[in-house]
């Protein structure tokens, strides 16, 4: 059943959620899942690569028992092994569009992988053959081998087989818009940078919801877009047309094809919506600081190797503070290692870091390709300044300057700041005005939409950066 509510300007709105939700708990189900965080398409594939994987190691596990030996712990084994492949795999970036879409760059992504997969294969084999009395020991290398060669198939056959569906368009939605021409034109142009997952096949002004409606009907149009410019005089046959097409906000559709909010659209009360993301203050303090104490205990010798190794190249500082903006506005002193030569910025003038910037150290410029200059900032999180998971804080000369350029720029101070964040993972280093407009929207997304799921991703995301050294500076 749909629902029409008014916003403060009194404009009719279908809310998409009520839909949505008939598999899961606590209002989150399955299909938002899959709706919100992930593109259905991309989602099936990894389904199938685990199914796939899982049948490949069940029969290698099949051929390795002697005959009728097989039992129940070597497919759950399977099954697990499989589960950990999959992870490798989407932390290294082989369910992205591209990955996906293009030959050479899903084949250097899977090169790039062998290697670890290799190497899962051999630091589990001792496991598999206690828990299941897999006879692996004789054919360790042969076994690994082959389990390596399997997924490599695999993986590369499934990608050309979504490939060439794909371009038959059958994975590709058709909707329709409602509203004024931006919102058209905006689509258009989100459709160009999300590889064709949805094509804009008309528009029509609010008023003609009637013509909508038949031409979805006729054309099998997958949803309908609705644009908020005087839906209100129109509610009533809106809510029709929705008992029998999907019709969905502008910024709901946005935000699911995008990932991010599109902020030349943001509606008056997107604030108080992201505001009631901000519950469960406890549990999010309690995981920031579980989170700080475990990595500053794992990563305590690099922590130790990294501050020797700065202080032996040029005897300067260890550490490196710097203000920044962080929730509320407030100014704190972020933490760092030293990555830069001291006095880098000697005119007084910040300056964003640029691609092989001549002030990096040479040790600087290895501990910033790993991210290890940003490990220091979990003592920022045990000192409540900075959260594990959020937007990245900026310098307030930076934050005056883009408060002026850039809408809702001052928004994201209703987070604490984060050492990674949904902005960082999903678009490159910022080092202008467009690209920082850019990662608001991300930044903006993440206000609004935060969550476990949610974190998850960015964590997954962040292990994928840092292995791939994408985005250093």
């Amino acid at each position: 059943m749909n629902t029409i509510s008014l916003n403060q300007r009194g404009v009719a709105r279908i809310l998409l959620h009520t839909k949505r939700t008939s598999v899961g708990f606590g209002g989150f189900g399955v299909r938002r899942l899959v709706d919100r965080y992930l593109a259905t398409p991309w989602f099936a594939l990894g389904a199938f690569e685990a199914l796939f994987i899982t049948l490949g190691l069940c029969g290698l596990f099949y051929f390795s028992f002697p005959v009728g030996e097989f039992h129940g712990p070597a497919i759950i084994a399977a099954l697990a092994l499989s589960l950990g492949i999959v992870f490798l795999t989407h932390t290294s970036g082989l369910y992205a569009g591209e990955s996906v879409l293009s030959a050479a760059h899903a084949m250097r992504r899977i090169l790039f992988l062998t290697i670890p997969i290799f190497a899962l294969a051999v630091l589990t084999t001792g496991e598999l053959a206690k828990h299941t009395g897999v006879p692996i020991y004789p054919y360790r290398w042969q076994w690994t081998l082959a389990l390596t060669t399997i997924w490599m198939l695999i993986a590369l056959l499934l990608r050309t087989l979504f490939r060439h569906v794909h371009e038959t368009g059958a994975l590709t939605r058709r909707v329709i818009v409602i509203g004024s021409q931006q919102y058209a034109s905006e689509l258009e142009s989100l459709s160009s940078q999300t590889l064709g997952r949805f094509k804009v096949i008309a528009k029509f002004e609010a008023a003609a919801l009637h013509a909508a409606h038949e031409t979805a009907v006729r054309s099998g149009v997958s949803e309908i877009v609705a644009g908020v410019d005087d839906l209100d005089a129109h509610s009533s046959q809106l809510a029709l047309v929705a008992a029998s097409v999907r019709v969905t906000d502008f910024n709901e559709f946005y935000e699911r094809h995008s990932g991010r909010v599109c902020i030349e659209q943001l509606p008056e009360d997107w604030a108080a919506q992201a505001s009631r993301n901000q519950a469960c203050g406890f549990f999010r303090r309690s995981f920031d600081i579980a989170t700080s104490l475990t990595a500053l205990v794992v990563v305590a010798p690099v922590l130790l190797l990294t501050a020797l190794a700065i202080k032996l190249e040029d005897g300067g500082s260890v550490f490196y503070r710097q203000e920044r903006v962080g929730l509320g506005g407030r100014v704190f002193s972020l933490l760092k290692f030293r990555s830069m030569r001291e006095n880098a910025e000697q005119d007084g003038v910040p300056a964003w870091a640029q691609e092989g910037d001549c002030r990096a150290t040479r040790v600087g410029r290895l501990i910033r390709m790993v991210r290890i200059d940003e490990l220091p900032q979990f003592i920022n999180v045990l000192q409540g300044e900075m959260s594990v998971i959020g937007p990245r804080p900026e310098r307030p000369y930076f934050v005056s300057q883009f408060s002026k350029l850039i809408p809702h720029y001052d928004s994201r101070h209703i987070l604490k700041p984060g050492i990674t964040g949904w902005a960082q993972v999903s678009f490159r280093y910022g080092a202008s005005v467009d690209d920082t407009r850019r990662k608001l929207s991300y930044d903006l997304y993440y206000a609004k939409n935060r969550g476990f799921v949610l974190d998850a991703l960015v964590l997954l995301k962040t292990i994928a950066v840092i292995l791939s050294g994408e985005g250093a500076r």
